[in-house]
């Protein structure tokens, strides 16, 4: 069965966090978590891809979250 990607975008900053807390507590060992800063300017190309305009941000296997 291959794992859900759920793709977490922040900037580092302390308001990135609670996001984080929140996926990993509703996260099992079916997700793989990855945690991407976009200040890296590859994330940052992913980023804008997603259509993505502010962090933090959640893509679950490709799909923008409506968060």
């Amino acid at each position: 069965m291959r794992k859900k990607r759920v793709e977490i975008f922040i900037a580092g900053s302390d308001l990135c966090k609670p996001v984080i807390e929140l996926v990993m507590r509703n996260v099992d060992s079916s997700h793989e978590v990855v945690i991407s800063n976009v200040h890296n300017s590859d994330v940052a190309s992913r980023a804008i891809r997603y259509g993505i305009g502010a962090v933090p941000a959640v893509v679950i296997d490709g799909n923008l979250t409506p968060c």
